[in-house]
């Protein structure tokens, strides 16, 4: 579960990118895992969507 949650990740940062939304203006995605422990999944800033 967490790889295909993984990869939505990946594509939403890459939607945000090609919409000119990347880090430092308006983009920004997590994404909870589903465990309940409130643990969760994010893209560091900085690092670019290939």
């Amino acid at each position: 579960m967490t790889d295909a949650l993984r990869e939505k990740l990946v594509q939403a940062g890459r939607v945000l990118v090609s919409e000119d939304q990347g880090d430092y203006v308006a983009g920004h995605v997590t994404v909870r895992l589903p465990d309940g422990d409130g643990r969760f999944l994010m893209k560091p800033a900085g690092m670019q969507a290939l």
